[in-house]
């Protein structure tokens, strides 16, 4: 059985991937301006390159499916936990979520600046293999201190 310490290392691993493909493509364009209009032309950039290289296995039995833009300024993940007794455990144990939750919140408003100044919320998606939502996660920049 998958332990569920190794799917959140693996949520967090992917969450600094994703943050260091970001600030990549960022270098290779222009600044993001404070246009509403500039910032989700961006984000609909970075989500197309992300969305080129997925599905993709990102820790044992969690896939990081795909990722889109909206409603608004958002930034969405979605990924599918693919073992069904890791599925179990975090559907019944809260501590994990809410440590989860922790997590990507610290990580998205120390890693992630220009979601934050731009006011981008992102969206963390946890889908069973059914693809039904079982965890959701939303990081409001709003809240980062």
């Amino acid at each position: 059985m998958i332990s569920q310490k190794w799917i959140i290392r693996g949520l967090l691993l992917i969450v600094s991937a994703s943050a260091a493909f970001y600030f990549g493509t960022l270098l290779r364009t222009e600044k993001l301006s404070a246009s509403q209009e500039d910032i989700l032309s961006n984000l609909n950039q970075n989500s197309d390159l992300l969305n080129k290289t997925l599905p993709e296995l990102v820790s044992e039995g969690v896939r990081l499916d795909t990722t889109t833009v909206g409603p608004g300024n958002s930034f969405n993940y979605f990924y599918t936990i693919v073992d069904d007794q890791t599925l179990d455990g975090m559907i019944k144990n809260e501590n994990n979520n809410q440590y989860l939750s922790k997590q990507l919140f610290e990580r998205v408003c120390t890693m992630m600046p220009d979601y934050r100044d731009n006011g981008t919320i992102v969206n963390y998606f946890l889908n069973n293999n059914a693809g039904r939502v079982i965890i959701k996660i939303s990081v409001e920049p709003k809240d980062c201190i």
